[in-house]
């Protein structure tokens, strides 16, 4: 089991569990905020787009989580093609 999978596993976000937002309250105080760095799941990013003004300019994603992305497409291209290769078995 890779990294990710266990994590998702450990979180909840497997089925038959999901999250759906994350909420960001900051109701009565003034907060400056230049960055927001953060991974690339769609509800800290929408949550935060909601609640942060101007946030579109502010959000930074994690480079161990872009990259991760970018290994997983890679892999997926790579088994896709070796599927097709013709060859031995195939």
């Amino acid at each position: 089991m890779r990294d990710v999978e266990l994590y998702q596993q450990l979180l909840g976000l497997v089925a038959p569990w999901t999250v759906g937002c994350v909420e960001l309250s900051v109701e009565g105080e003034r907060v400056d905020i230049r960055a927001i760095a953060m991974d690339m799941w769609p509800p800290y990013i929408s949550s935060t787009l909601r609640h942060v003004p101007g946030a579109r300019d502010k959000i930074v994603f994690d480079p161990c989580h872009i990259m991760s992305n970018m290994n997983e497409a890679v892999d997926e291209v790579r088994e896709a093609r070796a599927s097709r290769a013709p060859g031995p078995g195939r």
